[in-house]
C-alpha cells in the first residue's frame, strides 16, 4: 500500500489567491461603477462578474480548506485501487476490476491521467450538484470522468504516474488470475 500525502504549501498558496479573488469581487460589487473602461464599460458587467468571482472563491476556499484541514486527505494505492482523497470532486474509491485503462494527457498543459472505467454512470451518479456536472462534462470532453494529477500532492506527476501504472498493472493481472 502506499500513501501519497498532499501538499500543504500548495494548497495554502491556493486559498489564499482565492481570498485575494474574494476580496476583489468584493470590491467590485461595492462599486462596480468606479472601475468601468473601455474593456468593461458597463457598470452591471463589473457587478455580475463581482458576485461570480465570490461566489467561485468562496467555494474553492471551503474546498481546498476542507482538503488541508483533513488529516485523511492523502491519496491512497493498494491491491484493491486507488483513493484520491486529495482532489477536490472527492472521486469515490477506483477499484482496480473496473479500471479498462489508464492513459496520460495534459489539459491545460497539466499532466493528467485518464482513468477509463468500464463503469462511468455508477461513479457520476455517486455525486451530486456541481461535482455531478464536472464528472459529466468530463466525460463528455475526455470520455472518462476521472482525471487525476498531482497537482496537490507532495511528489512529481513523474513519479505519481509510475506509481499509479505499475500499481495497475501488478493488480489488474492479480485481478483476472482470480477471476479465471
Amino acid at each position: 500500500m502506499r500513501n501519497i500525502r498532499k501538499n500543504n504549501v500548495k494548497l495554502i498558496a491556493i486559498i489564499l489567491v482565492m481570498i485575494l479573488i474574494l476580496g476583489l469581487g468584493i470590491i467590485a460589487i461595492i462599486n462596480p461603477g468606479k472601475y468601468v473602461s473601455f474593456i468593461y464599460r458597463n457598470s452591471v458587467i463589473i457587478f455580475i462578474i463581482g458576485i461570480i468571482s465570490i461566489i467561485v472563491s468562496s467555494y474553492c476556499i471551503y474546498e481546498f480548506g476542507r482538503k488541508l484541514i483533513k488529516k485523511d486527505a492523502v491519496l491512497t494505492i493498494n491491491n484493491k485501487g486507488i483513493n484520491d482523497g486529495v482532489n477536490i470532486l472527492d472521486y469515490p474509491f477506483i477499484h482496480w476490476k473496473n479500471i479498462l485503462n489508464i492513459e496520460e494527457c495534459n489539459i491545460n498543459n497539466i499532466p493528467h491521467l485518464k482513468v477509463f472505467i468500464d463503469n462511468p454512470q455508477q461513479y457520476i451518479n455517486q455525486k451530486v450538484g456541481f461535482k455531478k456536472w464536472i464528472l459529466k462534462l468530463n466525460l463528455k470532453k475526455h470520455h472518462t470522468p476521472i482525471l487525476l494529477n498531482a497537482i496537490y500532492l507532495a511528489c512529481s506527476f513523474e513519479n505519481y504516474k509510475k506509481n499509479v501504472i505499475e500499481d495497475y498493472k501488478k493488480y489488474k493481472l492479480i485481478d483476472k488470475d482470480s477471476i479465471l
